[in-house]
């Protein structure tokens, strides 16, 4: 069910693997995504809990719908934690006709949930891939993009932390990654939009976004956030 939102963007309530094949081919500049870890989160209608070779089949079916609606100069993000990027990356590479680009470090200095008996986890990892020779990455000259990145988590005491939601990528971040690989008025989509950093990184930086989102409570989130975002930029 499409529910449509202002600056010609879109918001679908549904499963990815649905939503996606409604988007036509080659209809994306950019996509950013931050799917679900498998790591048992209760997200309300559903929990990630899949067995491991599951996940990774299902990482690979939404992964070839993206590679389908990517235009040929587009580019993918996929943001999770390094075991599982590890796990599906040699996956990507038989079962896409991807280009891989990048294993970017996203490191947050954090001082919450420390590990007695383990290596305390302070990074993720973003892989970085194109689907040909010919892609956006605006860089200006002389500047340099490292391949390691620090930003911190959305802690609960964040001003844009939205409460209800287990877990936030840092809008910044999404900028990072959203002002390098796409324009202005380019259209970046999120398969799993969740609470809308995606879509709000996209209306500061003025591109148009796609976002779809199988849990409603999320969902709403997202719609709140967009709303509250023009309540305050309209005033300007």
């Amino acid at each position: 069910m499409e529910q449509k939102i202002k600056m010609d963007s879109r918001l679908f309530y549904g499963d990815c693997l649905d939503e996606l094949k409604k988007l036509a081919d080659c209809s994306v500049d950019l996509i950013v995504t931050d799917p679900p870890y498998n790591i048992g989160v209760d997200y309300g209608e559903n929990k990630d809990n899949m067995k491991d070779f599951e996940y990774q089949k299902w990482c690979i079916k939404w992964i070839k719908e993206c590679e389908r609606v990517l235009k040929e100069n587009g580019s993918l993000y996929l943001i999770n934690y390094p075991e599982n990027n590890a796990r599906i990356f040699n996956s990507i590479d038989s079962k896409t006709h991807l280009i891989f680009r990048n294993w970017i470090v996203w490191h947050y200095p954090t001082n919450v949930g420390h590990s007695p008996k383990n290596w305390t986890r302070s990074q993720r990892s973003i892989l970085f891939y194109t689907k040909g020779n010919r892609f956006i990455f605006n860089l200006k000259e002389g500047e340099v993009v490292e391949d390691y990145v620090e930003f911190n988590l959305v802690k609960n005491v964040s001003k844009e932390k939205q409460q209800g939601f287990p877990n936030q990528i840092p809008v910044k971040l999404l900028e990072l990654l959203i002002g390098l690989s796409s324009n202005e008025g380019d259209i970046v989509l999120d398969p799993f939009v969740g609470s809308g950093s995606v879509p709000i990184a996209c209306l500061n930086m003025k591109r148009r976004y796609i976002g779809i989102e199988k849990e409603q409570q999320n969902l709403s989130i997202c719609q709140q956030r967009i709303k509250s975002w023009y309540d305050e930029n309209e005033k300007k």
